[in-house]
């Protein structure tokens, strides 16, 4: 495996991105800034430091940890090391494997276009589409947006040709879509069946759009 970093848990890495060594600004000190969990940030730091220094039995072997209020980076801390055999510690060069955070990227895009009302969540989605995108839907029911976010479009779940190890060979959004559209198994809104297909048609609306 080129890369151990992949094994990561993600979640560490978005959301609340929290961490440690600081640059505070005027609005105050650690103690005097609390997050939205009601806790200061001198409160999670100490948290995430126990947490990120204990000896454990996972698979995470290291993370990136960052705290921001708005615009502004609170802190922002590294923890173990991306490569163990040669000893490389993490630090503001690793990369990580975003995995599925990247999907909160799509709906963040996706409720900014709902909010400027170029986009009605209640839609068929084929309506932002090129003509004729899906060619292997079983139902002509609707796939609306919401449909995409809940996961519940009816596409079973496909791990066909979703990854590329050459950069050569990734394809435009679009066109990636339609070679590897699995099969409509369900009514849409009938059933939750998690996918990361119709995650990423949400990502294609927000391109066509």
């Amino acid at each position: 495996m080129k890369n151990i970093l992949g094994r990561v848990t993600a979640a560490l890495c978005a959301g609340v991105m929290m961490s440690f060594p600081v640059n505070i600004s005027a609005a105050g000190t650690q103690e005097d800034i609390i997050l939205p969990s009601g806790k200061s940030l001198m409160e999670v730091r100490l948290e995430l430091n126990a947490h990120g220094t204990a000896d454990t039995d996972t698979d995470i072997v290291s993370a990136e940890v960052s705290i921001f209020k708005g615009d502004e980076e609170l802190c922002t801390e590294y923890y173990g090391e991306v490569n163990r055999e040669k000893h490389i510690a993490a630090d503001e060069t690793s990369v990580y494997e975003w995995g599925s955070i990247s999907k909160t990227l799509i709906w963040v895009s996706v409720m900014q276009l709902y909010e400027e009302g170029r986009i009605d969540l209640d839609r068929d989605v084929r309506e932002y589409l090129p003509e004729g995108f899906f060619s292997n839907l079983k139902y002509d029911d609707p796939i609306t947006m919401l449909n995409l976010m809940n996961h519940n479009a009816g596409w079973q779940e496909t791990t066909k040709a979703i990854e590329v190890r050459n950069e050569q060979d990734v394809k435009p959004l679009g066109e990636a879509l339609k070679d590897i559209e699995p099969a409509q198994v369900f009514r849409p809104g009938d059933v939750y069946a998690y996918s990361n297909y119709g995650a990423a048609v949400a990502g294609y609306v927000v391109e066509c759009i």
